[in-house]
């Protein structure tokens, strides 16, 4: 399909912070790797190595003592306006500093929330107005949630990549043919705890045709109530189902704990632990479903980063060592140490 007046515009912020400096983008080479019948993509980027250090390359945020819910340094407040797309009611939407796949998009509140809070309607909102425009590529939003979840900074973010085609897990959720729009299920080939459902293409059709409007228009579009904007019914949709998920996340990681009993389980149990009281998850979504995964560890004991993209079948190695460690342990091993194994498996 031909670009959007949104993906021209994000096409022409790109190309200007890239040539400007204002953003950058590391060469990385795709390695594949098949488990399980599913083709994991691993991006070598020995130049993210060498990063700059800046406040949007940070780990770590310092925590205002006068005000333990708003962080000291804050890489959004203010944000670089280099890499400014657009306003779209409480959030601003920005091009992503460090880039390995372009075009990389931050959905990011104005006012700060904590990246340890659940998505809500308005961030559904956010997510789908963004989304539903990029037409000529594939669209994968997903969300770091908590300090074990590979989130990199505090201030509540989403993320969306553009890609060519559809993400590895896509492959093995889309051959499910017994499944309905709206029903959680699991993939019996996966060894951690996850919850999955597809998404009703029907529920995310809005009342007009949105590709060319422009931006401005919709900003002076009528405004409705703080839980639900002009795409709310798509929000609101999008949201319950994901709350259904994590209901049944919650409830399965209590009944896990429950049924913990010494021995070789004792350090399951820590890891379900972990996660169960710091909330620390992975989200990610498609146009088609969405998935939601629990961490015990936001690295690997290799000291390699697992974010949401890991799951989504993308991961990261910043050098030669770091790859072949993850084809060492494998992929699905690999994953299924940083989340919570399930315990048949």
């Amino acid at each position: 399909m031909p670009e959007t007046s949104f993906e021209k515009k994000i096409n022409e912020i790109y190309n200007r912070a890239l040539k400007n400096g204002g953003l950058l983008y590391f060469e990385n080479t795709v390695i594949n790797k098949v488990e399980n019948d599913i083709e994991f993509q691993i991006r070598l980027a020995p130049s993210l190595a060498k990063k700059p250090t800046d406040n949007i390359g940070k780990k770590e945020i310092i925590v205002n003592p006068n005000n333990a819910n708003e962080p000291k340094v804050d890489p959004f407040a203010p944000y670089d306006q280099q890499l400014f797309v657009e306003e779209y009611e409480k959030y601003i939407i920005l091009l992503n500093k460090y880039c390995i796949i372009p075009k990389h998009l931050l959905v990011v509140t104005k006012e700060y929330e904590s990246q340890a809070n659940p998505l809500n309607p308005n961030d559904f909102d956010a997510l789908w107005h963004c989304m539903k425009q990029i037409k000529s590529q594939k669209s994968l939003a997903f969300y770091n949630c908590g300090e074990l979840s590979g989130a990199s900074q505090s201030h509540k973010h989403m993320q969306i990549l553009t890609l060519s085609d559809e993400p590895p897990m896509s492959s093995p959720i889309c051959t499910i043919q017994d499944k309905k729009p709206g029903e959680i299920f699991e993939l019996a080939e996966l060894p951690f705890i996850h919850y999955l459902s597809f998404i009703d293409p029907q529920k995310l059709c809005d009342n007009e045709s949105s590709d060319d409007k422009s931006s401005d228009d919709k900003s002076s579009d009528d405004k409705s109530s703080d839980d639900k904007s002009s795409d709310g019914e798509p929000g609101q949709y999008l949201n319950k189902l994901f709350h259904s998920m994590l209901s049944i996340l919650i409830e399965s990681l209590h009944n896990q704990l429950l049924s913990s009993e010494g021995g070789e389980e004792e350090e399951e149990e820590k890891k379900g632990k972990s996660s169960f009281r710091t909330l620390s998850y992975n989200f990610i979504m498609t146009q088609k479903w969405m998935m939601i995964v629990p961490r015990c560890n936001s690295t690997h004991e290799l000291q390699i980063d697992i974010n949401s993209l890991g799951f989504a079948g993308m991961l990261l190695a910043k050098s030669e060592d770091e790859l072949e460690c993850i084809k060492g342990v494998g992929v699905m091993k690999f994953l299924k140490e940083v989340a919570i194994p399930k315990k048949n498996l």
